[in-house]
């Protein structure tokens, strides 16, 4: 028996993906691929889904609320706050395009 490693199979060895991720990826991306359609691609990742926590409180969730009618590409589904996708969408904008996200005081770690 001989086996092989495929294209895709080393990519996401090398990267750490999961498979469904490279499998989004392979799927969906183009040459032409616009600005907003790679955000959507990327955020769509499953590793978020482990990294991100869905909105915990009511108070965070107004301040993605209040923070999504800033962003420069609307989510169509930030209606739910509680999908990580969303989330994941609102944050990324927010870094990449120097947006800010009013936070609370953030509790103490001690």
């Amino acid at each position: 028996l001989d086996l092989t490693p495929l294209n895709y199979g080393m990519v996401a060895s090398y990267y750490y993906l999961s498979y469904t991720t490279l499998e989004i990826y392979a799927a969906s991306l183009t040459e032409k691929c616009k600005l907003r359609a790679l955000l959507e691609i990327f955020c769509a990742s499953s590793e978020f889904k482990n990294l991100i926590a869905p909105v915990r409180t009511p108070g965070e969730e107004r301040a993605l609320v209040r923070a999504s009618k800033h962003a420069v590409y609307n989510y169509p589904s930030f209606a739910n706050a509680y999908d990580v996708t969303a989330k994941v969408n609102l944050l990324l904008q927010s870094h990449l395009g120097a947006g800010t996200i009013p936070v609370g005081r953030l509790p103490d770690s001690s």
